[in-house]
């Protein structure tokens, strides 16, 4: 039963993982674009 647990928290981790890495992702594309355009303008 504990090892059940185990395995759902690490499925869980790397999902959070994921999920963070692909927030971070966007935000950074978001950042970066919006600091292009005001170079630019």
């Amino acid at each position: 039963m504990e090892l059940h647990i185990l395995e759902h928290s690490l499925k869980v981790a790397s999902i959070e993982k994921e999920g963070i890495q692909i927030c971070t992702h966007f935000a950074f594309n978001f950042f970066f674009s919006y600091v292009l355009k005001m170079c630019s303008s």
